[in-house]
C-alpha cells in the first residue's frame, strides 16, 4: 500500500502524527513553551544535574542545538545552569523553581491531551491499542538496531 492512500495505515500513522504536534503545539503555546522544551524539562524532572552533553544524547540533538535551547531556557528561568564542582569546565543543568511548576503544567497538557486523543475510546479498545503500538515501535526499535 502506497503512502499516498489515505487508508494506508502508514498514512494514518503521519496523519495521527501531524495532529498530535498541532495540538500539543497549541497548548504548549499557553503556557509559552516551544514544542522541544517538554522533553528537555522532562528529562531533567528525572534526571537533575546532568550535563549538556548527557542532555544532547538523551533528547538525540546535537549539543549545540541543546546549547541555543538551555540559552532560551534559562533566559525564562525554567532553568539553572551550575558548573560541576569536581570539573569547572563542565556545566550541569538543573530545573529552577518555575521550571518545576512548569513540570506540574505539563502533567495538565498530557492529561487533557489523552482525554481528547482517546475520548470514544473504552479501556478494552485501549489496550488493544497499546499492545498494537508497543509491537510498533518493537519493530521499528528492531529495524534500527540492526543497522548498527
Amino acid at each position: 500500500m502506497s503512502l499516498h492512500n489515505e487508508n494506508s495505515l502508514l498514512f494514518l500513522l503521519f496523519k495521527i502524527q501531524k495532529l498530535l504536534f498541532t495540538k500539543s503545539n497549541e497548548l504548549f503555546e499557553k503556557v509559552n513553551l516551544h514544542p522541544g522544551q517538554p522533553p528537555l524539562l522532562f528529562i531533567l524532572h528525572n534526571h537533575e544535574g546532568i550535563t549538556q552533553k548527557e542532555l544532547a544524547e538523551k533528547l538525540n540533538v546535537t549539543p549545540p542545538t541543546v546549547a541555543v535551547m538551555i540559552r532560551r531556557m534559562e533566559k525564562y528561568e525554567l532553568i539553572e545552569k551550575k558548573h560541576d564542582k569536581n570539573d569547572r569546565r563542565i556545566y550541569r543543568v538543573y530545573l529552577s523553581k518555575k521550571g518545576r511548576e512548569m513540570i506540574k503544567e505539563l502533567h495538565k497538557i498530557f492529561k487533557e491531551l489523552e482525554i481528547v486523543v482517546f475520548e470514544n475510546f473504552d479501556n478494552e479498545e485501549k489496550e488493544t491499542l497499546r499492545n498494537f503500538l508497543n509491537k510498533v515501535v518493537s519493530n521499528i526499535e528492531m529495524s534500527l538496531e540492526r543497522r548498527k
